[in-house]
């Protein structure tokens, strides 16, 4: 096949835009031919992908948003693609991979998060209401897309908020790379926790992901502040990877009792399986994510996982331990009640050896593989209604 792969921009360690790549390298090793057209992508592609620019005009970030959604696919089709992927809101493709998931249900969940005048905010936001724009257009063409979504919860939103057929939206679930992503030996262990300062006792609570609100770091923070005090013989550390303005959460964390240095923010880096090596429980209590990348990777890491039941990826956790999904994303009690058990180092390493086993079945080559084949159907029947 000649397949057009669409994402707008790149984006340091962006989850799709790492799914694009790894979708491209499983599909011209397959013998595809794939160019992907973006407005801007800076980071190296695969041996073989062709790369196709949409320069990028002058004005709003939401006109321009609008003005790639657009235009996307009839280039993409300009260049002679039997097939259209996008891992955008871009009108006309033959397969849409919701991987941000649905818009309306994110703004619904982050609704919750926000007080009134926010909210009033983001209802006339401009980006958003050309995301939303976009993403109808998308949906309830005459000549709907077949839909991939990373979750069964990514399903369930699609079907709520727009009429999508039910029997276009396939599952597919992100793949991991479990040789890269794999528990450290003892030396390793140890060396990731001197690298991070981290005492032989304490318990380190790790959280991966950029934009703190989303992702519950308050929920944690909060969390954290539980535990210390129902087990004061403890030390538990919280660690948070990725961008972020730490200074809310740090002062929170000061008002609830933490010691100093409970709470450390680290910034984007360059070896998060380090940061994995080094931690003992990996918690993501997001407000909304179709299915984070990151808790795949923590339990190819051998980390049990605690998160929320608004994450895809609480339908891949949740075969760990019946507690490993918080129901509600603002509930710090909940969450404390979930992550004291997991003070125990053997219930660790049993929900990690646990976790282990599901990320096995999830890779790459997998997810390349059932994605070719709703791309072969989305060929065929544009093959079919041009012949017919």
């Amino acid at each position: 096949m000649r397949i057009g792969l669409i994402r707008r921009r790149h984006a340091l360690a962006g989850g799709a835009e790492q799914t694009v790549a790894r979708l491209a390298g499983e599909f011209v090793a397959r013998g595809h031919a794939v160019t992907v057209v973006a407005e801007r992508w800076a980071a190296q592609l695969p041996v073989g992908v062709s790369r196709h620019v949409i320069p990028s005009l002058p004005g709003p970030e939401a006109l321009r948003m609008l003005i790639f959604g657009l235009r996307a696919v009839r280039e993409a089709r300009g260049l002679t693609a039997e097939v259209v992927l996008t891992l955008d809101r871009t009108p006309g493709a033959d397969v849409f991979r919701a991987g941000d998931g649905c818009h309306q249900a994110w703004l619904a969940a982050r609704a919750r998060a926000l007080g009134l005048q926010a909210r009033l905010r983001e209802i006339v936001n401009p980006l958003h209401r050309a995301i939303l724009w976009l993403e109808r257009r998308l949906l309830e063409a005459d000549d709907p897309p077949w839909v991939i979504a990373n979750s069964r919860m990514v399903r369930g939103d699609l079907l709520r908020y727009y009429r999508v057929p039910a029997e276009r939206i396939t599952v597919i679930y992100n793949g991991v790379d479990s040789d890269h992503f794999r528990p450290p030996t003892a030396a390793q262990r140890t060396s990731a926790r001197n690298a991070l300062n981290v005492a032989t006792g304490d318990v380190v609570l790790l959280l991966v992901g950029s934009g703190f609100v989303r992702k519950g770091v308050a929920s944690l923070v909060r969390a954290a502040g539980i535990m210390h005090a129902r087990a004061p013989g403890t030390r538990v550390r919280v660690l948070v990877v990725g961008r972020g303005r730490p200074r809310p959460y740090l002062r929170l964390a000061r008002e609830i009792g933490l010691p100093p240095d409970a709470v450390r923010f680290l910034g984007p880096v360059s070896d998060v399986v380090m940061v994995y090596h080094a931690s003992d429980v990996f918690v993501l209590p997001s407000l909304y994510d179709p299915c984070a990348n990151v808790c795949l990777e923590a339990m190819a890491a051998g980390l049990p996982v605690v998160t929320s039941a608004t994450n895809g990826a609480a339908e891949l956790v949740e075969g760990t331990a019946a507690d490993a999904i918080l129901p509600d994303p603002l509930d710090a009690v909940g969450l404390a009640d979930r992550l004291i058990p997991l003070l125990d180092a053997n219930l660790r390493r049993t929900r990690g050896e646990a976790g282990r086993a599901v990320a096995g079945s999830l890779s790459h080559a997998r997810m390349a593989e059932e994605t070719a084949l709703v791309c072969e159907r989305a060929r065929d029947e544009r093959r079919s209604r041009a012949q017919g």
